[in-house]
């Protein structure tokens, strides 16, 4: 199956009707799928439409009071946020009741995998609620990944590299090429291209980066990865000094990796009068230097010696 058709698939996942009328507290709503073609549409100019459609779609389906107990959470799925964030999360579910459901599918009588919410799923834990607005979402095993992975892709606060992690899923997964993952994800193929050039980057510095993954975007990962080519051991110290830094700018991060010039300093050359130094000639790129001795006298005279030789010199070429 090709990817676009994967994704016309996944475009059309239902509302899972049995948990429509499974819970005699769960509130009537209307028979609405979440709309064909929604994840990927070509026609959506975008990720911000998409994000509204999706909101829109989901709004319109039957919404259950889940308990959290039944919640099965996949490992790497989780988007990550700042503590800053999920502090400033945490403190608006404490204030204001959630007003977008989780996405989760069913896995048994009383289990739910859940596709997208894992942060709101996390604060609801911390805060000691016992259950949370969920829609059921009915989707054949072999799309959840894909569902999971695009449903957090229409957040515009997801990194580079949380992106990363889950196109190379995706790739590993299905084989799909790059251009295929653009597609599926409506954005250019010139954007997937340096997203997966994360791949390059030493994997010790991809595991440092994976605690704080908005901390190095594409473009400067690329800088990374060019600059560190013969010493990829600069791009991990570097990454580390990002990640431990919070003041530390990716350009920084960037200049550390990228190798300084070295200045050449020559050895001034040395004339002696018998045992004397009578002068020193140094040269420092174009420029040459000459420091006569203590003992000489007749410096002018010199110079002008200097000059015809040079003067000379120059007419024989």
């Amino acid at each position: 199956m090709s990817m676009a058709e994967r994704m016309k698939r996944l475009g059309a996942v239902k509302v899972d009707e049995a948990d429509r009328t499974s819970r005699a507290a769960a509130p009537a709503a209307a028979k609405t799928a979440v709309g064909g073609n929604m994840i990927l549409s070509a026609h959506l100019n975008s990720a911000n439409q998409k994000i509204a459609e999706l909101e829109r779609q989901l709004s319109d389906g039957p919404a259950l009071d889940v308990s959290l107990d039944e919640l099965v959470e996949i490992p790497g799925r989780r988007r990550k946020l700042t503590q800053t964030e999920y502090e400033e999360l945490r403190a608006n579910l404490a204030k204001y009741p959630l007003t977008t459901p989780i996405t989760v599918v069913r896995r048994g009588p009383a289990q739910f995998e859940v596709l997208s919410g894992h942060n709101r799923v996390a604060a609801y834990r911390d805060l000691g609620r016992t259950t949370i607005p969920a829609c059921v979402l009915q989707i054949e095993d072999g799309l959840i990944e894909y569902a999971a992975f695009f449903s957090n892709l229409l957040s515009p606060t997801l990194s580079d590299f949380e992106k990363y992690w889950g196109f190379r899923a995706l790739q590993a997964q299905s084989g799909v090429s790059q251009a295929e993952l653009a597609k599926a994800a409506g954005i250019s193929a010139q954007h997937v291209t340096r997203i997966m050039k994360f791949d390059d980057l030493p994997e010790e510095a991809k595991a440092i980066l994976a605690d704080r993954p908005e901390r190095l975007g594409s473009a400067a990962a690329e800088q990374l990865i060019e600059a560190g080519r013969r010493h990829p051991e600069r791009i991990t110290e570097a990454i580390r000094a990002l990640v431990a830094d919070p003041a530390m700018t990716q350009a920084q991060a960037v200049s550390m990796v990228r190798e300084k010039p070295q200045r050449v300093v020559n050895e001034p050359l040395v004339v002696r009068r018998g045992k004397k130094k009578f002068c020193e000639i140094s040269v420092r790129g174009n420029v040459i230097g000459l420091k006569l001795g203590p003992d000489v006298t007749d410096a002018e005279q010199w110079a002008k010696r200097l000059h015809e030789f040079i003067a000379e010199s120059v007419k024989a070429e």
